[in-house]
């Protein structure tokens, strides 16, 4: 998985839908929604949209360093 620049994060808003995400070219929709039905990053609805909180966003995608 490709890294993401830190300051793109910056320019989001707190709560953003998948169109935000996808937009942002962060990642696709496909992707988004595989992540949502696994339980990788939560979601949640209001009316017919999805919203997710950025910093979840940002815990997905940021790589995790490996212990030495």
């Amino acid at each position: 998985m490709r890294s993401v620049p830190a300051d793109l994060f910056a320019e989001l808003p707190e709560r953003l839908t998948i169109k935000d995400i996808a937009d942002a070219r962060i990642r696709s929709r496909a992707q988004l929604d595989r992540d949502i039905a696994a339980g990788r990053l939560p979601a949640y609805r209001i009316g017919r949209r999805i919203f997710i909180h950025k910093a979840d966003l940002i815990a997905l995608v940021q790589p995790v360093r490996a212990a030495s």
